[in-house]
């Protein structure tokens, strides 16, 4: 059914079926992985993408083999999450964390809403990286007596000093990720704002990331 270009929805939610759910919905996921890897993929088959809300509940340490290997069998995987303490949460441990930001580097792109950890907006920014700035300043140096402020600037003697600033800054500051971008509902009249990153290849602006606005379906 899959390949035929149907889709399967797994609706067994943890917070209805708990651990039961969580299990059959990892059970699939990685059932459909091992079949897409599996399979020749030709000019003209239909795609396989695996969805997965919550995606935390449903990792497995097969993952990021799969992101890295299914692109050539016709394969990808969408992670939904709020956050990736929700991916640390479940996979204890220092190793557990190293995991987790092993996988979401995987992802060939990466679609950040509006964020409510520092932390995350901190991850966010970095992944952008930082380019050189050059910032320009000035003073005014006081007057030595009643002549200087009265002729100086006749005589040629400026009181005003010049200066500048070069320093590696981020693209976009972390508060960027954090303030400002739209979340939908009705006050927004459904209009929800992201910054969309990607790995390699630039989008059309030369950038590797890139403001987007979604509609949600009413």
């Amino acid at each position: 059914m899959l390949y035929g270009g149907k889709s399967i929805l797994v609706n067994c939610p943890s917070c209805e079926y708990g651990n039961s759910g969580a299990l059959i919905s990892t059970c699939w996921k990685y059932l459909t992985q091992k079949s897409v890897l599996a399979r020749q993929f030709n000019p003209g088959n239909f795609y396989n993408i695996i969805w997965a809300d919550e995606a935390w509940q449903v990792t497995s340490s097969f993952d990021q083999h799969y992101v890295a290997t299914s692109r050539s069998h016709g394969g990808a995987m969408v992670y939904l999450v709020q956050s990736r303490d929700s991916f640390y949460s479940a996979l204890k441990g220092e190793n557990g964390k190293h995991f987790a930001n092993g996988l979401i580097g995987q992802f060939g792109h990466t679609v950040f809403h509006a964020l409510g950890s520092s932390d995350d907006a901190e991850y966010a920014s970095s992944l952008l990286g930082r380019r050189r700035e050059t910032s320009y300043g000035g003073s005014v140096q006081p007057a030595g007596d009643c002549f200087d402020a009265a002729f100086g600037h006749l005589l040629g003697q400026s009181r005003v000093q010049a200066s500048f600033n070069e320093s590696w800054q981020p693209v976009l500051q972390p508060t960027v990720f954090m303030n400002g971008l739209r979340c939908g509902g009705k006050e927004n009249q459904g209009l929800v704002d992201a910054i969309v990153v990607r790995s390699g290849e630039p989008f059309a602006n030369g950038e590797n990331w890139i403001y987007s606005t979604f509609q949600q379906k009413r």
